[in-house]
């Protein structure tokens, strides 16, 4: 949490608690540690540091760390954070890895099939990503091109490769479809493609992948699928479950619901078919989960609001109590030092680009889908202009006061700085 409040306890924790007063843009979790972005750039974790996750050298399963610590001095614009290990793309583009290694998750050979701790952040490849995700033990990376790359345990055929095995330290590509967004959960993977087709693969034990096709049978679907046809502006998953974000602002859900974690409204074992959550609300912006989780969380458009669902018993949903939740109807405040979560920030966002950035007041948007809302927030995830692409998909906005801000557009968000 950050703080010292519930360390090395089991007691829960569920109203939300401010981590000191600075300012971040996004921040990701797993079982027991947590990264998070300063608003400057510089990335800071803390909680468990078993494998070197935290990117020191302070070891110990059972060794707190709630004071968050930063790791190295670089500046990074994502990151992501897999049980034991952990992922930061820089704002060059740069993908870099560090934590437990033993499938091969960080992208390189060196301590692979160990329990070794690997506390140092190191590049993989020489190649420039624009979005990661660190699913339950492997990586799915998309390169500044669009193109799928994946790496580390392939025992569900969640690197899309027919092999099953349980180490591959090796990127590979995946396909030469084009995507915008990828999500990596427990065993299976999701991801957008540019057109807004949903593809799955791995794991369809408790129907996550969206079909009914071995449901129930541990066994690999290392082919990408498509989920229906309908389109999607952006997808997460948990440990066993799936949710997408469709372009009317509704949510659809979908695997393991054994703890109401599809916020339909029942506490039942799956559903293998995408299903609209039980409020059927059209007024969601913004999804989030892990590939640990059995709990949801999603944003109303205001960026002001959140719900969650499902797994509740230590207070992770935030709502205030430690019940489960089996819809989405419990909104609570996020208040105004909370910014909006990022996705995917950097050089290139899946085609999205912003010049100049830094900027004078004014900067152009390219890229964006023609007649999207295009949205700049301030460091705080407030709006402060909104625009409308053209039918070239640019917008241009000026009068900006010098600070950081956020642009998104879709699913889609790019960091800029004013000067």
């Amino acid at each position: 949490m950050g703080s010292s409040t519930g360390n090395n306890t089991d007691g829960a924790n569920p109203t939300p608690t401010q981590v000191g007063t600075d300012l971040y843009t996004q921040v990701a979790a797993n079982n027991y540690h947590s990264l998070a972005l300063k608003a400057d750039g510089s990335l800071w974790a803390w909680g468990y540091n078993s494998r070197g996750q935290l990117g020191t050298t302070n070891m110990g399963v059972y060794v707190a760390n709630p004071t968050p610590i930063r790791v190295g001095t670089d500046l990074y614009s994502q990151v992501a954070a897999g049980p034991l290990h952990c992922l930061g793309l820089r704002a060059d583009g740069s993908l870099w890895a560090w934590g437990g290694n033993y499938n091969g998750q960080l992208g390189t050979t060196t301590n692979s099939g160990t329990n070794a701790s690997n506390p140092t952040p190191t590049r993989i490849g020489s190649a420039l990503y624009s979005q990661v995700a660190a699913g339950g033990a492997h990586t799915l990376a998309l390169r500044a091109d669009g193109t799928l790359w994946a790496w580390g345990d392939n025992s569900f055929g969640q690197l899309g490769i027919n092999n099953r095995q349980v180490t591959n330290p090796t990127p590979t590509q995946l396909g030469t479809d084009l995507y915008k967004q990828v999500a990596a959960g427990d065993g299976h993977s999701l991801g957008l493609r540019a057109t807004g087709s949903l593809y799955a693969w791995g794991s369809n034990y408790s129907g996550q992948l969206g079909n009914t096709t071995n449901v129930g049978i541990y066994i690999n679907n290392p082919t990408p699928r498509q989920v229906g046809t309908d389109l999607y502006t952006q997808v997460a998953v948990g440990g066993t479950h799936s949710l997408g974000l469709r372009a009317n602002g509704s949510l659809w859900t979908w695997g393991s619901n054994y703890e109401s974690e599809l916020g339909q409204g029942t506490l039942d074992g799956y559903a293998a078919t995408p299903a609209q959550e039980a409020t059927g609300s059209t007024n969601w912006a913004s999804l989030s989960s892990c590939s640990a989780s059995s709990s949801s969380v999603i944003r109303t458009a205001s960026g002001l609001t959140f719900a969650s669902a499902g797994r509740n018993t230590l207070g992770q949903l935030g709502d205030g109590t430690t019940t489960n939740a089996t819809r989405f109807d419990r909104l609570r405040p996020l208040g105004t030092s909370q910014p909006l979560p990022v996705l995917a920030t950097g050089p290139a966002s899946s085609g999205l680009n912003l010049y100049p950035n830094p900027a004078p007041g004014r900067a152009t948007l390219r890229g964006a889908t023609p007649g999207a809302s295009v949205f700049v927030l301030d460091a705080l995830g407030r709006p402060v202009l909104r625009a409308t692409a053209d039918a070239a998909g640019t917008a241009r906005f000026s009068g900006l006061p010098t600070g950081l801000y956020l642009v998104r557009s879709d699913s889609r968000t790019l960091r800029l700085a004013v000067e």
